[in-house]
């Protein structure tokens, strides 16, 4: 007869089937969340230097904000190749 495990048991069991899958699972959790971090920081930028430019919001060097479209892009496009 086959023995019953309990829930504990099969937990351990299935995370040791996916132990060798850990690095590459935590790089694809990062990614996601820098992608996700990209992806709504695009737009609050282009408000941003929208409203700036109408002149309701504080100023911030140009250099900055097209410094940080740069990175923005680049990350996002970095995460989605993942």
């Amino acid at each position: 007869m086959k023995k019953e495990l309990n829930n504990i048991q099969v937990v351990w069991r299935m995370l040791a089937l996916v132990k060798p899958l850990t690095l590459p699972m935590s790089f694809a959790v990062i990614m996601g969340v820098l992608g996700f971090i990209c992806a709504i920081g695009i737009p609050v930028l282009s408000v941003m230097a929208l409203l700036q430019i109408a002149g309701m919001y504080p100023p911030y060097r140009y250099v900055y904000v097209v410094n940080l479209f740069t990175w923005y892009g680049s990350v996002k496009g970095a995460s989605s190749l993942c």
